[in-house]
């Protein structure tokens, strides 16, 4: 109960988390006492054209309530969104019980080189931004 009285609703107890970490990678597996385990990170493709699978693993934390998180990888242009994983709803417990994210992408097909855009929104609000290069393959 609040001070007045009044009982507080989970929307007045609703804080904003922060993004500890986005990490590209080839895997996640759950290592001891469920941490992730990040396999291949990396920060660019060294080819154009589609690529079969890779995760972004995501960790918020320090917040509390209900929030959506929303990944969008865009095209060098920034027009163009090529990927996406929307509305993924995660709930803070507390500010000391993170939320850790991991998004799959398949079969994503960078048409052409230069630096794309990985994006990550919390509640439609853009909250980070980071590049990822994309190479022409070597012959």
């Amino acid at each position: 109960m609040a001070k007045d009285n009044t009982i507080q609703t989970a929307a007045e107890e609703k804080s904003k988390p922060i993004l500890q970490f986005s990490v590209l990678c080839d895997g996640v597996a759950k290592g001891q006492g469920g941490k992730p385990v990040f396999i291949g990170i990396f920060d660019n493709f060294v080819r154009t054209g589609v690529i079969p699978q890779f995760f972004i693993a995501n960790r918020w934390t320090y917040g509390k309530g209900k929030f959506n998180q929303k990944i969008e990888i865009k095209n060098p242009e920034l027009d163009k969104s090529i990927a996406e994983v929307a509305n993924q709803e995660f709930i803070l417990q507390n500010e000391t019980s993170p939320a850790n994210i991991i998004s799959g992408f398949v079969n994503v097909n960078f048409e052409k080189a230069g630096v794309h855009w990985v994006q990550i929104f919390l509640d439609d609000e853009l909250v980070m931004s980071y590049p990822l290069p994309v190479y022409e393959q070597q012959k």
